[in-house]
């Protein structure tokens, strides 16, 4: 299996390349650097994110944020970025 890394730069609670979008359907996804992240679960103050593909592709890249910054993140992929974002 081919791994795709992309860090995360944490600095000051701070991703380079992190935005919060709306889904077709209607759902906040977060995006960094080309990948998609759904909510998975709220865990106090802290949301967890799943990589998009976590279901169908087994990807276990994830993020955790605190409102709309990042705190802890393992964007580590097992597939190429997404091209729609």
């Amino acid at each position: 299996m081919k791994l795709y890394y992309n860090l995360c730069t944490i600095t000051s609670a701070f991703i380079s390349g992190l935005m919060f979008m709306m889904s077709d359907r209607g759902a906040r996804i977060l995006v960094i650097d080309g990948y998609t992240f759904r909510r998975q679960c709220d865990l106090g103050i802290k949301t967890r994110w799943w990589c998009s593909t976590h279901y169908n592709r087994g990807c276990r890249a994830v993020v955790y944020t605190i409102g709309s910054q990042a705190i802890r993140c393992k964007n580590i992929h097992s597939h190429p970025p997404e091209r729609k974002y």
